[in-house]
């Protein structure tokens, strides 16, 4: 599987265009036409949607090395259907400045002719992200705000010179946002962290400095340290 994923990144950034997207922008520049799958090379990308009160909802997070798109590549029936006109209800927009490689779906299609099993790792790819969105919205419901912060750092963090970091992107409020509450909560959980050492706030990054005690949080061993 791993061989097969890449080669399909060596497909999306051999045949396909690279792009900077600034931070605030959408992958799709205009949100309307989903045709393409994109490779997150640098930066921070977000899955989201704006409610009709102009709050914005974030139903995922990509980080370097994630391919994102081609739920579209799938629905499509022929070709000359890979136009999709999305509803706009959701989309990629770019948390930081992120650096991206696209191929077209038509340019896709072809590399699959040769390679069929390109197609599996696309399904794949999809299906990793709809497994994660759905965690998301289950853990919403179901967990406990620190199990679920402690899950959220444990994944978005990073190892950078030897330490498990997290893009400067991911502050409180942006926490908060994802987690859907407030962001003394947060804080409050945060600063039980820092004083049980399992995370360190080196100016705006957080660092992640107990993994294995984070691990226990993640996985309901710790509750009643607090509740």
């Amino acid at each position: 599987m791993n061989q097969m994923r890449q080669k399909l990144i060596n497909v999306i950034m051999e045949q396909g265009i690279s792009e900077v997207i600034t931070k605030g922008e959408s992958l799709g520049k205009n949100n309307q036409v989903a045709n393409a799958i994109y490779y997150l090379e640098e930066g921070v990308c977000g899955l989201v949607r704006y409610t009709k009160a102009g709050e914005e909802v974030v139903y995922h997070y990509f980080q370097a090395g994630d391919i994102l798109g081609g739920v579209y590549f799938n629905l499509a029936e022929e070709p000359s259907s890979y136009n999709y006109k999305s509803d706009a209800r959701s989309y990629f927009l770019a948390k930081t400045t992120c650096k991206i490689y696209k191929i077209y779906y038509t340019q896709l299609n072809s590399a699959i002719q040769q390679e069929p099993m390109l197609a599996n790792i696309i399904s794949h790819s999809i299906a990793y992200n709809f497994h994660q969105v759905i965690g998301h919205v289950h853990e919403e419901k179901e967990e406990y705000t620190h199990v679920r912060l402690s899950r959220f750092l444990l994944k978005l963090s990073r190892e950078i010179d030897g330490e498990d970091r997290l893009d400067k992107h991911f502050n409180y409020i942006e926490i908060a946002k994802y987690l859907s509450v407030h962001t003394v909560t947060i804080s409050r959980i945060m600063a039980t962290f820092k004083k049980k050492e399992m995370v360190e706030k080196r100016g705006h990054q957080i660092i992640i400095k107990d993994k294995c005690a984070l691990l226990e949080v993640a996985q309901n061993m710790r509750n009643e340290e607090f509740l």
